[in-house]
Order: structure tokens, then sequence, then C-alpha cells
């Protein structure tokens, strides 16, 4: 194609030439029915073709090629090696994000594992609270309410007087109303009487503190008469303050039996004990 279009380039430029160098020959020879140029124009068309269709040089077409080659290699490993990075990078957030729930996930059951064992623990100590506290209650129910010892009257052998501290103390300073009963009745059937607050006058004729700081519930003592010639010995949970022999006062006390002792002529003499926290 391009040797053929060459022989026609060849013709008509040696025409348009000829046209120029002889214009008369020219236009005898084509009759003026073609003109000049239309020959230049041909011309200059057959060598736009000719260079268009004509084969390029085999090493520079080599090369062009080798260049495209290359470049498209170029550019598809830019591809290979951003997609190799983006499969990469996102194994990686892979990994650190299931390394991070992992972790979240061994916090989360550490946290509720402590959380549990701290709501046992709270659990058994509410528990153990309550069960000490209703244990409490309940000795304090039994000490305010004690079983009394109605079959021995003898004080030091009952275990009246220790009941009697205990209910005291679980009483602690709440009012009670005395009542008021004639000391020998209550010396003469005492036990019909335990657990309950009496009002007696009373001459002093002993009184006798002990050391406040014992681990005894006794902090003094009082013997007197009664205005009926009962004799009482009273035991009390407070020191005897301002108390001296021959003062009379008045005194509410709990019985809790009665106790014998030595008298100066040589027998015994029963006494009607009582025990008190106030003096």
């Amino acid at each position: 194609m391009t040797s053929f279009l060459m022989v026609i380039f060849t013709l008509l430029f040696f025409a348009s030439i000829a046209g120029i160098i002889n214009p008369k020959m020219f236009d005898k020879l084509f009759k003026r029915r073609v003109k000049r140029w239309m020959f230049a124009v041909g011309t200059v068309v057959l060598l736009l073709l000719i260079g268009v269709t004509a084969p390029s040089d085999p090493e520079t077409e080599a090369a062009s090629v080798a260049s495209v080659t290359s470049s498209a290699e170029r550019s598809q490993a830019k591809v290979d090696a951003d997609a190799k990075a983006k499969e990469d990078a996102d194994a990686q957030a892979k990994k650190e994000s299931d390394s991070k729930t992992k972790e979240e996930a061994k916090q989360k059951e550490k946290e509720d594992k402590v959380k549990a064992e701290a709501a046992e623990k709270a659990a058994k100590e509410a528990e153990k609270a309550k069960k000490e506290e209703e244990e409490k209650a309940a000795a304090l129910e039994l000490a305010k309410n004690p079983d009394w010892d109605k079959s021995e009257m003898d004080a030091l052998k009952n275990g009246n007087p220790q009941l009697a501290f205990q209910m005291l103390e679980a009483i602690g300073d709440t009012a009670v109303t005395p009542t008021t009963v004639k000391a020998g009745s209550v010396f003469k059937a005492p036990w019909n009487y335990y657990g309950k607050p009496i009002q007696f006058t009373v001459d002093v004729a002993i009184v006798q503190d002990y050391p406040p700081d014992g681990d005894n519930y006794i902090k003094s003592e009082v013997v007197g008469q009664t205005p009926d010639g009962t004799i009482l010995d009273i035991f009390s949970m407070v020191g005897s303050g301002d108390i001296q022999v021959g003062d009379q006062i008045t005194v509410v006390a709990y019985p809790v039996g009665i106790v014998s002792v030595d008298n100066k002529l040589g027998g015994q003499t029963d006494q009607l004990a009582l025990v008190t926290n106030k003096l």
C-alpha cells in the first residue's frame, strides 16, 4: 500500500513540478481540465497518507511497544502493590480488631468475675450480718425475758442474779414502772416476782463499792432493812455514789432469790437478794 502511494506521489510531484516549469505544456497536455493546484493538493495529501501508512522503524516500534508494555506492567505492578498493601492493611486492622475484641472480652470476663465474686461476697456478708442480727435480736429478746430458775431459792446457786444482770443490760435505759409490794411478801415467795421491778424503802446498814474496772457486773452492794423488818441484800451494777450507812434510800430492784449470811451470834440470817442498775 505504501509503495503504491509512493508511485502516485512521485507522478503527482513531477507533474506539479512540470506545471510550475512549463505551464503551457501542462495546460495543453491536460487541456485545462485539471488545474495545477489540484496536483499540488494531491501531492500534499499523498504525502500525509504515506506518512500515516508508512511502517515504522522496527527498533522504534519495538521500543514503543516495550515502553507501552513497561508502562502497563508498572501500572499493573502499582495496582497489585496497592491491592497488596490494602490487603495487608485490612489484615492488620482485622488482626488488631480481633486482638482488641479478645482483650476486651477477657477484660469484661475478668470484670464480670470480680463483680460476681464481690456480689457473692456481699451476699454472704449480708446473710451473715442478717443472721448475726437475728441471733443478736433473739439473744436480746431472751435476755429481756430470761428463763428463771424457780426451783432453787439460793441466789448463789440458781443463776438468777446473772440472768437479772443480763436482763438489765438488755433493757438499758428503758423506763420501767415498778410495783409496790411489802418486802416480807417478796421474801416469802421470791419466785413470784422474778423479772418484776419492785420499789423498796431501805435503811442502809452496810454499803460497799467494788473496783469499777472488774469483769464482774457487781459494782456496789447495799445491805439494809425495810420498814417491815425484811433484810435486803442489793447487788448494784453502778457505784453507791454518796450513800452512807444510816441513810434511808428508795430503790427499784429485781428479786433473784435468797442469800444466807453468818451473823454475829453464830447462826445465819436469810436475806432477800435483789439486783438493780440504779441507786
